[in-house]
């Protein structure tokens, strides 16, 4: 199991109503999709692969991440269960997956495509390991 707590841009800089963080519980199967699709990517030489991905939570609130933290598992759970009251609706939640990492996308409900959501790529590297990766935007 993965935990991702990833920060979250938008395309548009004057939307305030809008999920901050995507929260994400890998499982071996998840980590597998993930690596299958890269793999993919780099045999078809195609930038990324994206397939609809309905499995992150999308928070209104915003984790202060200064940095790249580590976080070990118990204080992740912890910042995870203050946050769920804050779950907000996405509408076409992707995952996009290019030949060395990963990101969440979405667009908030009832937004446009100018509204859109991203995670930070994640490197494929850090599924090699179970420790809770918090990364910011």
């Amino acid at each position: 199991m993965k935990l991702l707590i990833l920060g979250v841009s938008c395309a548009n800089d004057f939307c305030d109503d809008r999920p901050q963080t995507c929260v994400m519980c890998l499982d071996d199967e998840g980590i597998a999709r993930i690596r299958t699709l890269a793999a993919s990517a780099k045999s078809l030489d195609v930038y990324s692969i994206k397939e609809f991905n309905y499995a992150p939570t999308w928070l209104n609130d915003y984790v202060d991440l200064e940095g790249d933290t580590p976080l070990d598992e118990p204080s992740a759970r912890k910042l995870i269960d203050e946050l769920a009251p804050s779950e907000a609706a996405v509408e076409i939640p992707m995952l996009c997956v290019t030949k060395d990492s990963f990101r969440f996308e979405a667009v908030p409900k009832h937004g446009s495509a100018s509204s859109a959501l991203a995670t930070p790529m994640v490197s494929l590297s850090e599924l090699d390991n179970h420790t809770p990766l918090l990364l910011s935007n």
